[in-house]
């Protein structure tokens, strides 16, 4: 097996379990909750009592939000590597020889070019008349 085409496939189960991990949407509540805690303290007509009481909430949930997104993206780079792992423990690749292409200045270049086709293509988003 070749140790680029078991790298292009770490980089794609790495890209797929970003994508199904719900990790954007992990992404947009931390986005949101912040959004709301500066809402709360430019808003004069609260106490302070009350805003000290929703910031701290507020700044909980963030960083709860952080500890999520570390998470998810440590089991998404996990994966991968233990599948790489796992082939050269069958002797299927060597996984120095893996680690090296993936280093090399092609690799990086083809797999920035990929990501950059796949993630920021226009999506097809089905309208719901509500």
């Amino acid at each position: 097996m070749s140790a680029y085409l078991v790298g292009l496939a770490s980089v794609a189960l790495f890209a797929l379990l970003l994508r199904v991990s719900g990790l954007v949407g992990i992404s947009r509540q931390i986005i949101a909750q912040t959004s709301s805690s500066a809402a709360v303290l430019r808003d004069a007509s609260l106490p302070d009592e009350i805003k000290e009481k929703q910031l701290q909430s507020g700044s909980i949930a963030v960083f709860r939000g952080f500890f999520r997104l570390l998470l998810v993206i440590g089991i998404a780079l996990l994966v991968p590597a233990l599948c790489v792992l796992g082939l050269d423990w069958l002797g299927l690749v060597d996984a120095q020889s893996v680690t090296d292409a993936m280093l090399s200045w092609h690799f990086l270049l083809l797999a920035a070019v990929l990501s950059c086709v796949l993630f920021l293509r226009p999506r097809n988003r089905k309208s719901s008349n509500v």
